[in-house]
């Protein structure tokens, strides 16, 4: 598809004032311009107009105006006396005619009266102030011509085109277009240490594939500082999309809302309305944006269509202009009607009480209210002109919302008795419904209108997701003392596949530090599928749930008075991507693949600060442990994350605040990366001195160090869904004595060729230990085989279960083993692991300076571990989440390779540093 452009989120408008462009300010080429956009309006209308016939007939006209200059640029003299060749001088859209005529007709039927008025929005606590924080203001550097001109040397006919791809530069001038350039997106961060996660990021500009370039750096606490944006969609799961506007088009939004500053708008539930509204692949939000054609594949100025790129914003002293502008017949008063009361046979609105009317009008749409008019005798004279108490509310509620400036010049303005409030409210309706051709003072306030549209479709999602009302309690000001001081550092993926849907949400379980002092019961909720919905905190007859209680119960835990939550875990069902009930009749590749059924926390131990433990529920088919740790000094006070629309917890993190009287002066500690990784089962239980095992995430001479970012090839599933494994080829310095080889198990997952030669894609798939200890071998990480791929028909079969892989290989088939034997006994160790970048390839090296190398040769870019004096490496944890070996007859994936890796250490004294190389530099932190 190549560039494609990406738009703003509330009114589909292009995300840079380079994407416009001005017309020609010669005057015949202003005619030209002006004569094809009434053609134009006209066959919009219905006529005959043949537009192939148009733009053939002023290609030749450009033709010979292409003559003309050429003479005149050669007698320059006899040009200047040539009125129709002069430039007209660009003028805003303030300084356009006005059109008195009557506007008694409404031309927008679809406008609903409901929807113009303010919804029923509970108003969240405005944020805090900061220094500037709507970032900064100075506008970005603007280096362009605005308008179209052309070189003698110039193909006409490129002119021409410019022509009919560009605005007219009398209706419009480039003030008029400043508002273009002022972007932000709004973005979600899950790392964010606060409660609230989305963030407002700095100015920027889409600059093409989806991507929009912060230029200038945002405030926004929560903003992850990156320096670009991917806008609306992604391949990548592991990666947020984020959604960009224009800020007078977020101000716009938070006047919809009811609100007057943008700053009040909720942003985690507005992020969660706008992606409510994402469809795949899209360029913009699934809103209708009213009727406007520059929205292609690249932006297209379409002439006629220059209100849709008019600033919207607030028009400072509009109120006299506006007075300019209306027609002397609004102080006439309205003519005497006449008495038609005795032609009336049956009205049956007739018995409508006035009070029940104006309900009735506020449920309508103009054309329906207009014909509620005619059809009723009993309406059409409630509603008269003289009813100025009815038009005025009218006014009020249909028009002042958007029509700001409106409000102003009620108040401000003394208008006469005999004003007619009628022919005002049916002359504002026309000047500013958006149409096709429109010129003149109202093209900004019409624009603003569409996107008051838009931002209407974002209301109710956001209603149903903004927090509500807090009520007030006794022990409110406590309450909200410790919510203040809580944080969430991590809030971590649960779900797969990711719904689109989804409701971000934070529930305080503890409201006061007594609560704590007295005992309470902790409750899980389950759907049908096992996965978890809701959890609760009942103290005496008080209970607080955090998701919902629909569902299941899991086994209750009662925590007795002065015992409290330190840790929880959350045991994570398994992601299956090779399943044969998958629906693979639409995929093309893993971003496509259906899983056969959702994966997500289907099991929860909890432990308490007195040693107590206790698992409420866990599912056989659960694979991966996720740990949510309470850190020291902090006390566990409630939920945070994201709930589906089907109920099922999408995202989940706690709640923690430093406990009662804990001041933490040096600054509160963070998590480590083993700390907030996923788990295998088997990191559960790591040995520890012969006493009782120990979690990686809490091992007390286990140190995990790891290597940047995980591999993003085919990043189907979100990094937060693939557990790690633990491999120790030693379970400490002395068992390295046991030790004699390690072993890798590759498989060729496809080939590379260039003009001279081909060679094999081998994938790291599984590793496996010799002996590690006097009793046995450790057990293998990673799959042990076979794997359809090792099948020499993999490509060309159509089903993978036909190969029948386990009566032709075995596990671990000798012919897809890479040994490395080392001499324990006589005292080798391995001293170093390097990791190339993208994780195709490691190599180990010894204290004997011997070396293996497995997976893809001539890797570049490696990451490097050694181990330091008085520090001994005894494994690995990998993850194998990278999807690989694709099958283009069968449509299906082979196996996982390997995605991420870590080297796990201990330590026997306080020394070690770390090795860059090549621009990278491994990243450790205890356990």
């Amino acid at each position: 598809m190549g560039f494609f452009d990406c738009y703003c989120a509330l009114c589909s408008g292009p995300l840079s004032i380079y994407y416009v462009k001005l017309g020609s300010k010669r005057a015949r080429d202003i005619k030209k311009r002006q004569k094809r956009v009434q053609l134009l309006k006209r066959k919009r209308a219905g006529e005959s107009v043949d537009i192939d016939d148009i733009d053939d007939g002023d290609d030749d006209a450009e033709m010979e105006d292409a003559s003309e200059i050429e003479t005149e640029e050669a007698s320059p003299e006899e040009s200047s006396d040539d009125e129709d060749d002069k430039d007209y001088a660009a003028s805003s859209a303030s300084s356009s005619p006005s059109d008195d005529s009557e506007y008694w007709e409404d031309s927008d039927p679809e406008m609903l009266i409901g929807g113009i008025t303010d919804m029923d929005v509970p108003p969240p606590e405005p944020e805090v102030e900061r220094d500037d924080t709507w970032s900064q203001t100075s506008d970005l550097s603007v280096e362009f011509d605005f308008y179209n001109k052309q070189d003698p040397l110039q193909d006409p006919r490129d002119f021409y085109y410019e022509e009919t791809r560009s605005y007219d530069p009398i209706v419009l001038s480039p003030k008029d277009l400043t508002w273009l350039d002022r972007c932000r997106c709004l973005a979600f961060n899950a790392a964010a240490t606060g409660v609230t996660k989305a963030f407002i990021s700095g100015r920027g500009r889409y600059s093409d594939y989806g991507s929009f370039d912060v230029r200038q750096p945002g405030r926004d606490p929560n903003d992850t500082g990156e320096d670009y944006h991917t806008c609306f969609h992604t391949s990548d799961t592991n990666e947020t999309v984020s959604f960009p506007f224009h800020e007078t088009c977020y101000y716009i939004l938070a006047r919809s809302l009811g609100y007057t500053r943008q700053e009040c708008i909720d942003k985690d539930a507005m992020y969660t309305a706008m992606r409510h509204n994402v469809q795949s692949n899209a360029s913009r939000l699934d809103l209708d944006y009213g009727c406007i054609n520059g929205v292609e594949q690249s932006w297209e100025c379409q002439p006629g269509e220059e209100f849709s790129v008019c600033d919207p914003g607030p028009r400072l002293n509009f109120t006299e202009v506006l007075r300019g502008l209306m027609p002397a017949k609004l102080l006439d008063g309205a003519p005497i009607p006449l008495d038609l009361t005795h032609k009336v046979r049956d009205d049956p609105f007739a018995v409508l009480p006035y009070d029940i009317l104006h309900d009735i009008f506020d449920l309508l749409s103009i054309e329906s209210a207009k014909s509620l008019m005619n059809a009723s005798y009993h309406v059409f004279t409630s509603t008269r002109a003289s009813n100025t108490v009815f038009w005025r509310h009218m006014l009020r509620s249909r028009v002042s919302p958007w029509f700001w400036e409106l409000n102003d010049f009620l108040l401000e303005s003394t208008l006469p008795p005999t004003f007619n409030y009628q022919y005002l409210f049916h002359w504002l309706n026309k000047k500013t419904t958006p149409e096709f051709g429109m010129t003149g003072e109202f093209m900004g306030i019409a624009n603003r209108r569409r996107i008051w549209r838009v931002c209407q479709q974002l209301v109710p999602s956001y209603k149903d997701r903004v927090a509500p009302v807090k009520h007030k309690e006794p022990d409110d000001e406590e309450a909200q003392s410790i919510l203040d001081s809580a944080v969430s550092l991590h809030m971590p993926i649960v779900l797969y596949p990711q719904p689109k849907d989804l409701r971000t949400m934070s529930t305080q379980f503890i409201r006061s530090w007594s609560e704590i002092g007295h005992s309470c019961d902790f409750d899980t909720y389950w759907n049908p599928s096992s996965i978890l919905v809701g959890i609760a905190i009942t103290f005496s007859s008080t209970q607080r749930v955090f998701g919902s209680t629909d569902g299941s119960a899991g086994q209750p835990l009662h925590i007795d008075a002065g015992d409290w939550i330190q840790s929880i875990t959350a045991y994570m069902g398994h992601v299956n991507r090779h399943d044969e009930g998958q629906d693979r009749s639409t995929y093309l590749d893993a971003t496509f693949c259906e899983t056969a059924k959702d994966a997500g926390i289907e099991g929860l131990k909890v432990t308490l600060t007195s040693g107590k433990t206790k698992t409420l529920k866990r599912h056989r088919q659960c694979k991966g442990l996720r740990p949510f740790i309470v850190l020291p000094n902090m006390a566990f006070i409630g939920f945070t994350g994201q709930i589906a629309a089907n109920g099922m917890v999408s995202r989940l993190g706690i709640l923690q605040a430093p406990r009662r009287g804990v001041n933490l002066r040096s600054g509160m500690s963070s998590y480590t990366p083993s700390q907030k990784m996923l788990w295998s089962l088997q990191a559960e239980s790591l040995p520890h001195n012969n006493e009782w095992n120990r979690p990686i995430w809490a091992h007390p001479t286990l140190r995990l160090t790891t290597f940047g970012s995980p591999s993003q090839e085919t990043a189907s599933v979100p990094f937060d869904m693939l557990p790690h494994e633990i491999l120790l080829w030693a379970e400490s310095p002395a068992q390295y004595q046991y030790l004699n080889r390690i072993s890798c198990f590759e498989v060729v997952s496809g080939k590379c060729t260039n003009h001279e030669e081909s060679w094999d894609i081998p994938d790291i798939v599984g590793i496996w230990p010799g002996k590690t200890h006097k009793s046995g071998l450790a057990a293998h990480i990673g799959s042990s085989g076979p794997v359809p791929c090792q099948h020499p028909d993999f490509e060309t079969c159509q089903n993978p279960s036909e190969l029948k892989l386990n009566q032709t290989f075995k596990r671990f088939e000798e012919a897809n083993m890479r040994h490395f034997a080392i001499d324990g006994p006589g005292g080798e160790v391995v001293s170093e692991v390097h990791v190339s970048d993208g994780m195709r390839a490691i190599k180990l090296f010894t204290n004997r300076g011997r070396e293996c190398y497995w997976g893809l040769e001539g890797c570049m870019n490696w990451q490097i571990k050694r181990a330091e004096k008085g520090e001994f490496i005894l494994g690995l944890s990998c993850s194998f989440g990278t999807l690989s070996g694709w099958s283009q007859v069968a449509r299906v994936y082979s196996h996982w390779r390997l995605s991420n890796l870590g080297v796990i250490t201990v330590r026997t004294d306080e020394g070690g540093e770390f090795v860059e190389v090549e621009g990278f530099q491994a990243e450790g932190e205890g356990v």
